[in-house]
């Protein structure tokens, strides 16, 4: 696989830095936090529970 130029560097640093440490240590807060919103939020994407791909390329393939 060939590398693939970062677009946002900034996001990466954070995201593999202090940030992204910090949210996967508290995923389960961060997850009921966005609980209450992520059905109406879906609901308005028009999204559905994929069978077989991630909720990223359901969301990748209706955009």
């Amino acid at each position: 696989m060939a590398d693939t130029p970062i677009a946002n560097t900034h996001q990466y640093e954070a995201w593999n830095g202090y940030e992204g440490r910090h949210w996967a240590d508290h995923q389960a807060r961060y997850d009921a936090l966005n609980d209450p919103v992520n059905a109406p939020l879906l609901d308005a994407a028009a999204l559905r529970a994929p069978r077989t791909r991630s909720w990223t390329s359901a969301a990748a393939t209706a955009a």
